[in-house]
């Protein structure tokens, strides 16, 4: 997708609204009578060119005046235009949008390396959810199993300082707990955007990006339009049965049953049997009342 915008046209309102609906153009722009790359078409025309990619790293946007990881990201100030009013805080409301699954190891960087423990989920079964959303940084609720709800903020995508080759799911709750719970239910709920992710020179710009990123989710997530959601039913995450010892634990309480009533039926005989002797007269038998 590319964005064209004409310099001598950016005080035009019709070109505002077009920028503002997100009206977007082709890869690929007709001139001059044949069909040329969207970038090379958009420059030739005098244009400035902001680029989405769909194909990453493709050569055909190096032209382009910027190339962006997605809409989030897009910052119409630059090109002469009013900002988009919805951010706040560092941070950009997004429609809300759920994940959850056990908790799994990583690749045992968040405490070791970084000093900063990350509640890891598997992608299995979630690749068309995460490609509708793109790489970068996002924050939000975390309900845990055992443990309760907690605020989040959580990192999708390749994690280029590592040149990571798989996309991870890496949430990182805001909490100091005492141990790991590997294999927990995590539910999820992410409500606004941070940034894009990026590569740092040094491991300490990227932690000092990361604490950046975790004093923007903890502000934003006091605001009503974020905290709102603490209360999503999603996050309600059931207890945990454990079926391997649910046999032995039924037939402990069946025991526990059995032993109260008995213990109940000698009772009331005991009671019963005083009470008739109180009542019996000399010489009666208690069996005679």
């Amino acid at each position: 997708m590319l964005f064209f915008l004409n310099k001598h046209t950016l005080e035009s309102r019709d070109v505002r609204m077009l920028f503002y609906h997100k009206v977007l153009f082709t890869d690929f722009g007709k001139v001059s009578g044949y069909v040329r790359p969207g970038v090379t078409a958009g420059k030739a025309a005098g244009m400035e060119v902001v680029a989405v990619p769909s194909i990453p790293k493709s050569h055909l946007y190096t032209e382009a005046d910027e190339v962006i990881n997605s809409l989030l990201d897009l910052q119409p100030e630059l090109w002469g235009l009013p900002p988009f009013e919805d951010w706040m805080e560092g941070a950009l409301p997004i429609e809300p949008w759920h994940i959850g699954g056990p908790v799994v190891k990583g690749f045992g960087r968040g405490s070791k390396v970084l000093g900063i423990p990350t509640a890891n989920l598997s992608t299995k079964g979630y690749s068309a959810l995460l490609s509708e959303h793109p790489s970068g940084v996002y924050f939000g609720w975390a309900g845990l199993s055992s443990q309760g709800l907690y605020k989040m903020v959580m990192s999708i995508g390749w994690n280029p300082y590592f040149n990571n080759t798989e996309k991870t799911i890496e949430p990182w709750l805001l909490h100091e707990f005492d141990g790991d719970f590997y294999g927990e239910e995590l539910r999820l709920v992410i409500v606004g955007y941070i940034r894009p992710e990026a590569n740092f020179s040094s491991l300490e710009s990227l932690i000092a990006k990361i604490h950046e990123d975790r004093r923007i989710a903890e502000r934003a997530l006091d605001i009503p339009m974020y905290s709102q959601y603490r209360d999503d039913p999603y996050l309600k995450v059931p207890p945990i049965i454990d079926t391997d010892n649910l046999s032995t634990n039924l037939q402990s309480i069946m025991h526990l049953n059995y032993s109260w009533e008995a213990a109940m039926q000698t009772h009331v005989s005991v009671s019963v049997d005083v009470e008739r002797q109180d009542f019996c007269s000399p010489g009666m038998a208690s069996n005679d009342i």
